[in-house]
């Protein structure tokens, strides 16, 4: 498997949907601020989860580097991804920039995307063909390649995909991917070929906020995040059939309330997972907490494997972690995660397998 952009995904929508999108991640009280008459009740399946993830230990990270939180590097840190040199890249949504930082969080270059594609793109990293570095410019409905600071190809996604509410893409040197989460066209995977013509759409059955979260590739299969659900859609290709896996294991303070939405007695689902990355049969999760960072780590077979917290975590109800990659170096993980608040900055930690 690579360890490549191929890994780092997009979370897509214009000015207006993102607040939307957001306001539904974010939805749904934190554990302090719920109402103390809200049920705790749990699904079977989340209870036995929650037991087994009791019964595991919490590894601590390493702290290697977080880039400045006084004279922030960012203003919104959006997608990060690892080259193969071990360098990060990372795309600021709201400063329309792709930055490449050091393997000491040293900024190494920006490219301004204005020159080349227009102002207000609202960068997502997609992924990698070869050398080229493919964007999904959520700003202007736009898929584009970066080799160097040079625009290797600019095409715009298909009208009918690029008026739907909420997008993600993934790409690789065997296409794009998109998915829309849409509540009038339902959710559904379109694939694009090298040249951007539009050549096939898979739809995913459920209703369409489940399938909110990001797209990857991995090896040769899509893997769609639902991040209000413990669980990612796998479409593999050349295959019809889209799989289904459940992370077993999941815990989260969550849980109680995505079931009082699920009954119909709450108005929204809480975010539970915010990001994912994969390497080497192995998942990364962000599991949302109010106020530090927790990541799970699960098997191919979607089986609990460890929990990772930072270190010395502590409460703040606006912490908002938005991606995260990993690299697997010297018998080390490196783990970068970008969080958009309270300060922008990206994190980079270290974590090796017991």
């Amino acid at each position: 498997m690579k360890h490549s952009a191929t890994h780092s995904a997009t979370h897509s929508v214009k000015h207006g949907a993102t607040l939307f999108a957001l306001s539904l991640f974010i939805a749904g009280c934190l554990p302090s601020s719920c109402a103390r008459e809200e049920s705790r009740d749990l699904f079977a399946s989340d209870s036995l989860s929650r037991s087994i993830a009791a019964a595991f230990p919490v590894d601590t990270l390493r702290a290697h580097f977080t880039t400045p939180e006084q004279k922030p590097l960012f203003k919104y840190p959006r997608t990060v991804a690892f080259q193969a040199d071990g360098k990060l890249i990372v795309t600021d949504a709201e400063a329309n920039e792709v930055i490449r930082l050091t393997g000491n969080g040293d900024v190494d270059q920006r490219l301004d995307l204005g020159p080349l594609v227009g102002d207000d793109t609202i960068p997502y990293l997609a992924g990698t063909s070869g050398d080229t570095l493919i964007l999904f410019l959520a700003g202007t409905n736009h898929i584009v390649g970066l080799l160097d600071s040079t625009l290797a190809f600019n095409f715009p996604i298909a009208p009918e995909d690029a008026g739907r509410q909420l997008r993600y893409a993934a790409a690789d040197d065997r296409g794009i991917w998109l998915k829309y989460a849409d509540p009038d066209a339902g959710a559904a995977i379109v694939t694009y070929n090298a040249t951007g013509e539009r050549i096939g759409q898979r739809q995913l059955a459920g209703p369409y906020w489940s399938h909110a979260g990001p797209l990857r590739r991995i090896s040769d299969q899509t893997v769609s995040v639902r991040g209000y659900l413990p669980a990612v859609s796998l479409i593999r290709d050349g295959v019809a059939e889209v799989d289904s896996l459940r992370f077993v294991g999941f815990d989260s303070p969550m849980l109680a309330r995505m079931r009082s939405f699920a009954l119909g007695q709450t108005k929204s689902p809480p975010l539970l997972i915010a990001s994912l990355a994969a390497d080497d049969g192995r998942y990364f999760i962000v599991n949302v907490r109010p106020g530090w960072l927790r990541i799970d780590v699960y098997r191919s077979n979607g089986q609990l494997e460890a929990i990772l917290t930072e270190p010395d975590p502590g409460f703040n109800k606006s912490f908002y972690p938005t991606d995260i990659a990993v690299n697997f170096r010297d018998d080390e993980y490196l783990i970068a995660v970008t969080v958009a608040k309270p300060r922008p900055v990206v994190r980079v930690y270290g974590w090796k397998p017991r």
